[in-house]
């Protein structure tokens, strides 16, 4: 199962407030990333989820450390 760890509709004003602040100049840039949770009945291939990542997003940072995977 997959949840969100933030409400959508939070997530999506706080993505509007950065895109805003970047528009008017008070930011130069937002990295914009929003935390899930993912519960399974079976034990999850860490270095496979890892592998995925670089395969889909090969230019970003990937890491795991103690039970979180980004």
């Amino acid at each position: 199962m997959i949840r969100p760890g933030v409400d959508v509709e939070h997530y999506l004003r706080a993505v509007a407030a950065a895109r805003d602040a970047v528009r008017a100049g008070r930011m130069e840039k937002a990295v914009i990333a929003r935390p899930i949770e993912v519960v399974s009945d079976r034990p999850i291939d860490v270095h496979a989820v890892l592998h995925r990542l670089k395969a889909t997003f090969g230019s970003s940072y990937r890491f795991s450390i103690d039970g979180f995977i980004g």
